[in-house]
């Protein structure tokens, strides 16, 4: 004979959660509410409910318990056959996911069975976003969620039929961004990039394929294109790229297309032929681009302060007069004119709330300041008509006594037309008004010049510039 004893045991000690309703009827005899009767633990465990609600009828408790929508028509269509119905669905008040299963018991009440699947359903549901996040991984680029080189080659095939001739196939590459991650670091490299890829994407049609080929290299497939339509999407870029402006007000791609007509051609040759009209592109492009680049640089450094031009003025004034002196040749006064435009260019990747204190510069601030020799020299060293100036731009800053920054070199060591511009900026700056002072007089500054010759300058010059051109 079976012993009750052990189905209690059993109904408390299961996961799977069981109640007993009452049914109540109307004057028709259609269930219109039901009265918990009996519950185990793991029911009150899985709806959050405890003996209180014993007694009570769904109707009354069933709205704060998600009950109305969920269980109620299962159990009045479970009466209404007679026999029994199951039921799936995620509770978000209960933030669960349950089966359940309801079976009558001779039309007075009714058992109703719970499970809840709540973590298998949450598994799933992680499954799914993880394979759909893969799948996107697998056919975007990281950085500028443009599709990637692989789906573009995938792209290239299944596109590549008759009735999609003429197929366009344009590349671009992005110019200075060497010069931009070598200045500002790569995470303005990165958003370079990304506004490529911005800018890109709005100048293309529905239906194009816009991916990133890799590094600062970006093309684009245009079925049913001409060389009529192709170049109309290309100048649509140019605008673009004129009108949206980057961090340095400018922005700048070298772009180069090829058209497919007739199917007995290979999709790839149009793609080398499209590479390498890009590459002539930029070889024609490149040096000019770099040089609006610092062009760029310059003004957003001084922004137009009519003080910075009058104190390039004077230092070519002071350092060719010198240099006459010295005898040197046309092209060193050449190299000493552009030293004088450009030996703080580096500036422009210093903080200009530093940069512009007024007050005690910190041991970080200074750090931060000291770097702009070699960020000048980097930017120097990437525009061709500058690249013979870039060492002085470097050295600028070193002492006589090899106290100096970045290298420390010391006398003869530093580069000569290094050794006279740094004379020369020095007295300059001494002897002008700055926000956190008064100009020094040109005494005190010559005083100071005399007091760190053979420290700070080079003596030689120091007496030079004293004598032959200051008195």
């Amino acid at each position: 004979m079976f012993d009750e004893s052990v189905l209690k045991i059993l109904l408390k000690n299961t996961p799977i959660g069981y109640a007993y309703l009452n049914v109540i009827y109307d004057e028709y005899s259609i269930p219109s509410d039901f009265i918990f009767a009996e519950f185990n633990p793991a029911f009150s465990r899985i709806w959050e409910v405890d003996e209180d609600v014993l007694g009570l009828s769904i109707k009354t408790i069933g709205k704060k318990y998600d009950m109305i929508d969920g269980i109620f028509p299962l159990l009045q269509s479970t009466i209404l056959s007679g026999g029994s119905d199951t039921f799936s669905k995620c509770f978000e008040p209960l933030g669960k996911c349950l089966n359940i299963y309801a079976i009558t018991d001779n039309n007075s009440g009714v058992i109703i069975q719970v499970i809840d699947r709540t973590k298998e359903e949450l598994l799933k549901n992680e499954l799914i976003k993880r394979s759909e996040d893969l799948k996107y991984l697998s056919y975007h680029d990281n950085l500028t969620g443009l599709y990637n080189r692989a789906f573009f080659e995938e792209e290239m095939k299944r596109l590549d039929i008759d009735r999609n001739l003429p197929i366009t196939i344009i590349m671009g590459d992005t110019n200075g961004l060497k010069l931009i991650n070598d200045v500002f670091g790569h995470s303005a490299g990165d958003k370079l990039i990304k506004a490529t890829a911005d800018i890109l994407t709005k100048s293309c049609r529905q239906g194009d394929i816009v991916a990133r080929w890799g590094g600062d290299e970006f093309i684009i497939l245009l079925p049913k294109t001409s060389s009529k339509s192709a170049l109309e999407v290309i100048n649509r870029i140019k605008s673009n790229f004129k009108t949206d402006k980057f961090d340095l007000d400018y922005l700048n791609i070298s772009l180069g297309y090829a058209v497919k007509k007739h199917n007995s051609t290979s999709l790839l040759d149009i793609l080398r032929e499209a590479e390498n009209n890009m590459y002539k592109s930029k070889s024609i492009e490149g040096q000019q681009v770099r040089k609006l680049i610092v062009g760029a640089m310059i003004n957003h450094l001084y922004e137009g302060d009519i003080e910075v031009k009058y104190h390039m003025d004077r230092l070519k004034e002071y350092t060719s007069e010198i240099a006459k002196l010295l005898k040197f040749t046309e092209d060193d006064l050449y190299k000493l004119n552009l030293i004088c435009e450009i030996h703080d260019i580096g500036n422009v990747s210093v903080d200009k709330d530093i940069l512009f204190k007024i007050g005690v510069l910190t041991e970080d601030d200074w750090e931060e300041i000291k770097k702009h020799p070699e960020i000048g020299y980097r930017i120097a060293k990437s525009v061709p008509e500058l690249t013979d100036v870039a060492n002085y731009v470097l050295h600028h800053h070193e002492r006589w006594d090899g106290t100096g920054y970045p290298h420390n070199l010391k006398g003869e060591e530093i580069p000569l037309l290094s050794r006279l511009f740094s004379v020369v900026d020095v007295y300059d700056a001494m002897t002008q008004d700055k926000p956190y002072r008064e100009a020094y007089s040109k005494e005190y500054t010559i005083k100071f010049l005399k007091d760190n010759a053979g420290k700070q300058f080079d003596p030689y010059i120091v007496d030079i510039f004293i004598d032959k051109i200051l008195n």
